[in-house]
């Protein structure tokens, strides 16, 4: 199997989390590891000419590239102002450049954090015929998780951080973002458009 890893990402900001928080947690065992010896696959980074070179620099790329084939895709010319469209762009490009190869396409966010085990789960499924994965994540408050998870799970030579998926959702509980709070049914500020609905467990039951 030929699996194509997309990552989208732009900006001072969601590059420097995808480098030194998202990035490593992708480069477990249990994920990327898993396709080491896949020689068709790869990664594929879109981004900008200026986050490219700071991305070169980092040494989880560097790691990341000792996994898996590595390509960054320039995207100068594609309007940012719009980081949705934007990133659909992105999106289409991919779908048309991975069409030689028929490849798996796995479609990344530089703020999705993943618990070891997830993307050797992906072959499992693509071994049975499945043809599309879904998935969904907890939106966490960033300016409190990231330092809370790193402080738990990162050592000083951080390329790869492996995390159980039970206790990766065990930390998330604790940091939810405002939004994901609302969607619960006892919520005071219940979101009028919600794209979820999550019911609070009776302790009582």
């Amino acid at each position: 199997m030929n699996f194509h890893f997309i990552m989208a990402v732009w900006g001072n900001s969601y590059t420097d989390l995808f480098l030194n928080v998202v990035l490593p947690t992708q480069l477990s065992e249990g994920n990327l590891l898993a396709f080491r010896h896949m020689g068709q696959s790869k990664y594929e980074i879109y981004t900008t000419s200026n986050d490219a070179e700071i991305i070169r620099k980092s040494p989880t790329f560097h790691a990341l590239s000792k996994i898996i084939a590595t390509e960054i895709c320039l995207i100068d010319d594609v309007n940012l102002l719009d980081k949705y469209k934007a990133m659909t762009e992105c999106h289409r490009r991919a779908i048309l450049a991975s069409q030689e190869d028929n490849a798996i396409l796995v479609f990344l966010a530089p703020d999705n954090i993943w618990s070891d085990g997830s993307f050797k789960r992906l072959l499992q499924i693509a071994a049975i015929g499945k043809r599309l994965v879904l998935t969904r994540n907890i939106i966490v408050a960033r300016e409190t998780f990231v330092p809370d998870f790193t402080k738990r799970f990162f050592s000083q030579n951080h390329y790869s951080v492996s995390i159980a998926p039970r206790e990766l959702v065990k930390v998330a509980l604790h940091h939810l973002h405002p939004f994901t709070l609302s969607l619960f049914n006892d919520s005071k500020k219940f979101r009028e458009w919600p794209n979820r609905f999550t019911m609070k467990k009776n302790p009582k039951e």
